[in-house]
């Protein structure tokens, strides 16, 4: 006679490697054709929210329009009609079988959002490397002409002479904060501005630290070169490059561009937990 089947049963549903239903309009045109892509359990490149906003069943790779959920279902039908009796498989399968999306919070989906965390932080970050060039380069030219050295004859501490460069070079970077941060907030169309979920005061308070680790840098650079053109060279180009490679780079020239890619990253899958059309605080926010 037949041998009984156990009653725990694993099996694995293999399926050809590549799909039969092109998705998008890029693989009707080329020989893309798309995979399971089981090597990867999340997306590539992912955009934030919800996961194929756009399709009831899930999407790519599309284990619904596949077939997948249909054999599945269908093999256990067979296997359950073959471990039951007539009578108990009839009471097993009077059931309807419903299928739905794992449930999402309410999320922002702005996909100028997307792509501006990745370019805004650089264009800021490149935009304060003058700051420090100069500021090195001020320093030093000071100390090579010998002008520190006439004021400590006068009687200048050199506290008093490091301090003084920190006024200055601060009161001047408070301004380009300023301005920064008003073209970050501004409203310019429709009323959309380049951080329009972010606050003000924490947007400004990131510029303005960052600027502090500006000025603390040049200092450090000032005092290990006698060359004004290679300090202001090495001051300029020495954070940036410094950050390539390392997953979170503490070079003071890197950390205002993580400090903006992570504050548009809070935003990115605000839900209604996140009360997302009140200000982000200062205790919330990534310094």
């Amino acid at each position: 006679g037949s041998k009984k089947l156990p009653s725990n049963i694993k099996y694995t549903l293999r399926f050809p490697s590549y799909q039969r239903t092109k998705y998008n309009g890029f693989t009707d045109r080329s020989n893309f054709r798309p995979s399971w892509l089981t090597e990867s359990p999340y997306p590539v490149l992912s955009f934030g929210g919800p996961r194929s906003r756009d399709s009831s069943f899930g999407g790519f790779p599309g284990y619904y329009e596949e077939g997948f959920l249909y054999l599945q279902q269908a093999v256990d039908n067979a296997l359950t009609m073959m471990l039951l009796n007539k009578t108990q498989f009839e009471e097993y399968s009077n059931y309807s079988l419903k299928m739905r999306r794992f449930p999402y919070p309410p999320s922002s989906h702005d996909k100028y959002l997307f792509i501006s965390q990745f370019w805004v932080p650089y264009l800021f970050g490149i935009a304060y490397v003058y700051s420090v060039m100069n500021l090195t380069r001020q320093i030093i030219h000071e100390k090579v002409t010998r002008l520190k050295e006439f004021m400590k004859i006068m009687g200048l501490a050199n506290w008093q002479h490091w301090a003084t460069w920190f006024a200055r070079s601060f009161a001047v970077l408070l301004v380009v904060s300023i301005m920064n941060t008003i073209l970050l907030k501004a409203e310019f169309k429709d009323g959309i501005s380049v951080l329009p979920k972010s606050n003000s005061t924490l947007v400004f308070a990131i510029l303005l630290l960052y600027g502090l680790h500006l000025i603390t840098f040049a200092f450090l650079c000032s005092t290990l070169f006698t060359s004004e053109d290679a300090g202001a060279t090495i001051a300029g180009f020495i954070g940036p490059l410094s950050g390539a490679g390392l997953p979170r780079p503490l070079w003071c020239q890197t950390t205002l561009v993580l400090s903006i890619y992570d504050l548009v990253l809070d935003w990115e899958n605000s839900g209604v937990e996140n009360k997302i059309h009140q200000p982000q605080s200062i205790q919330q926010g990534q310094l």
